[in-house]
């Protein structure tokens, strides 16, 4: 019986004069292949337990890239240990292969690897049962992780294969995706009970470190990363004492500062231990329909769309109406549940609040005859009135619900013109500081140790030294570490690895060297610079920062260009509630840290704030297509803009002129 060969499957081969195929691995990074100890040395013909030694050959093939007769050397070797052992040291019964042929590629890459099992995640596998040298695929769930590290699994379908020793070494990704969660390691004797065991991620990492990504580069942590968030601690008791004390309290710091990150990878992980119910939005171009739908996303989920999106347009009316039917809102993310859940809402990048504004749909800016110094805009008033709900609960243990929001430093003039926003924020707020030199140390040392992997002598001082002055540095800091991470020799990290091309520090270089490579491999200057322009947000009087831009606001090849970006983590696409697509910069360091980028902002900011200003009145024409054409000074300024800048425009924007144009004439 054929079977189509998932990719990454490799398949094991014996040696001798009749080979026959002994188990599964998988690729790694296009160079390696990863499986079972036990399998490698049934492949020299030895016992499952015997040691193997780096150097020697194993035979092997990946059918799904047409790779056949390879061979490939043993370059760690963990070998098989009884389970009474496996207290001491759940890294066992693992090998990594290095290919021979330097023309295969693909496989799994740091970052893609899932290292939370949950009991009753589900997971796919391939393997080769005894008749079944083509393969064929198994799939189960986690059951629980055993006291020595390995995981059971279970197949409760009780139809077709499941684990057996064929499928030795098989990679178990997540189902549905392609995110590694474990390798097949062990079956059940009495193939009846359908019954196996993984070695998980996390283990298979600290045999080969390579193959984790404990550094985040741009990113933020969240709780899926939270087991390598260190050095914030204190700050995080701090917080969550203050949301004891009070419902709602404002993390406030210079951008890049981690006020996102202790947030979402140390509150947010501490709360979900009381079972909290955790609701996260960004107050962008409608901020209250944002907040709807991620209640109804969280209380739903993301399979029925359209029952996401009818709660989501009807709780939005609701708070619109009346903002204290929040206290509603939030009782019903506990319908069913034997008692009442607390509710934690998050408002990450509060300061898009003030940003968003000239995107906004109701034309906030223009609408100035509606925007009161005590509550700013249409869209902001309404949003505040809703943290003003949340904020004038009486202090308590049982509230339904509390909110924590982050906002940069350089908005808290903006945040405190408002002046309800100003009463709101009075005692609550909680500055986010420069991290200490423990905290620093740990947060670049216990990642690392983590994965069994540690710095050259006097690495990690100097990395902390440099960190000083640069209160916002912690992007920069990850993105430097990850680079040291991915030229790691021989579980270390050298100083050679963190030093850039012309031997200046990692910090100063890191992410100014990858966005300069990701550009040359581009070779599309004119394009790349039309993309990262409309991805900052640029004013006047405030602060440049990152725009969130639909997907219908960009050209198709534009696009193509995005998702290569995205693919080298220096934007972000994201479904947006309506299920449309929409991009973003990953971080505001990369505004202030690619030297080219600023370059760019410097030489196009006069165009770049007529374009927002086009944008504005773009939105503004689509709700009232003849009172909201251009005329007057602002139509000359877009034919002026129009000679000069066509190029720069999507055809949407380009017709909206020409028409006002026409308009002009009757």
């Amino acid at each position: 019986m054929a079977s189509h060969f998932p990719e990454h499957v490799a398949r094991i081969w014996s040696s001798g004069a009749t080979p026959s195929v002994v188990g599964a691995g998988f690729l790694l990074e296009g160079r390696f292949v990863m499986t079972c100890a036990h399998v490698v040395a049934e492949a020299l013909g030895r016992g499952k337990v015997s040691r193997c030694e780096v150097g020697e050959i194993v035979n092997l093939d990946l059918p799904s890239t047409g790779h056949v007769d390879l061979c490939a050397s043993i370059v760690a070797y963990f070998p098989m240990v009884w389970s009474d052992r496996l207290i001491d040291d759940p890294v066992a019964d693992i090998a990594v292969l290095r290919l021979g042929d330097s023309s295969v590629s693909g496989g799994v890459m740091p970052g893609r690897v899932n290292r939370r099992l949950v009991p009753g995640q589900h997971f796919t596998t391939f393997g080769f049962p005894s008749g079944y040298d083509q393969g064929t695929p198994a799939s189960g769930e986690v059951v629980v992780q055993d006291f020595w590290g390995w995981v059971q699994v279970v197949d409760k379908s009780k139809s077709g294969h499941f684990l057996t020793p064929g499928f030795s070494g098989a990679p178990a990704f997540a189902a549905g995706g392609t995110e590694l969660i474990g390798m097949v390691c062990q079956s059940e004797p009495d193939e009846r009970l359908r019954l196996g065991a993984l070695i998980p991620a996390d283990t298979l990492c600290k045999a080969w470190p390579p193959l984790a990504q404990p550094y985040l580069r741009l990113e933020k942590f969240t709780e899926h990363e939270s087991d390598m968030f260190f050095g914030r601690e204190e700050f995080v008791t701090e917080l969550n004492g203050k949301l004891g004390r009070s419902p709602f309290a404002v993390v406030v710091g210079p951008s890049g500062s981690g006020k996102s990150s202790v947030v979402l990878a140390g509150l947010v992980p501490a709360l979900r231990k009381d079972e909290w119910i955790v609701v996260q939005c960004r107050p962008l171009e409608d901020p209250i329909n944002e907040l709807a739908s991620e209640f109804a996303r969280v209380q739903i989920g993301l399979d029925d769309l359209n029952a996401r999106l009818d709660l989501a347009d009807k709780r939005a009316d609701w708070l619109r109406k009346d903002p204290r039917r929040i206290f509603e809102i939030a009782r019903e993310m506990s319908a069913g549940a034997r008692r009442q859940k607390p509710v934690l809402l998050v408002i990450d990048q509060f300061e898009e609040l003030f940003t968003n504004d000239a995107a906004a749909h109701d034309g906030a800016v223009r609408r100035k005859d509606e925007v009161t110094p005590d509550h700013g805009s249409p869209r902001q008033k309404a949003f505040l009135e809703v943290l003003e709900a949340i904020a004038g609960q009486e202090p308590g243990s049982r509230l339904p619900i509390r909110a924590v929001a982050t906002l940069r430093a350089d908005y808290m003039d903006a945040a405190l013109r408002i002046g309800s926003l100003a009463r709101l924020m009075k005692d609550a707020d909680v500055k986010l500081g420069p991290m200490r030199t423990p905290e620093l140390t740990a947060a670049i040392e216990k990642p690392a140790e983590h994965f069994r992997v540690g710095f050259e002598n006097g690495l990690v001082p100097e990395i902390v030294s440099e960190m000083k002055g640069r209160p916002g540095g912690l992007p920069l800091l990850q993105f430097a570490l990850d680079r040291l991470w991915r030229r790691q020799e021989n579980r270390r990290l050298t100083w050679k690895g963190y030093q850039g091309e012309d031997g200046r520090s990692g910090l100063a270089t890191a992410l100014d060297e990858h966005a300069e490579d990701v550009r040359r491999e581009i070779d599309d200057d004119d394009g790349l610079r039309r993309v990262m322009l409309q991805l900052v947000r640029v004013a006047e009087e405030l602060p440049d920062a990152r725009a969130v831009v639909g997907r219908s606001m960009f050209r198709d090849a534009d696009w193509k260009l995005i998702e290569i970006l995205a693919q080298e983590r220096l934007v972000m696409i994201a479904i947006a509630a309506d299920g449309s697509q929409t991009v973003e910069v990953v971080h505001e360091a990369l505004i202030g840290s690619w030297t080219r980028l600023t370059t760019w902002l410097n030489e196009d900011r006069e165009f770049r704030l007529w374009h927002q200003r086009l944008g504005q009145a773009l939105q503004e024409y689509r709700l009232d297509p003849e009172g909201g054409v251009l005329t007057g000074r602002r139509l000359a300024e877009a034919e002026d803009w129009l000679q000069t800048h066509k190029d720069r425009l999507i055809e949407e924007e380009v017709t909206f002129v020409e028409r006002s144009k026409e308009h002009s004439k009757r």
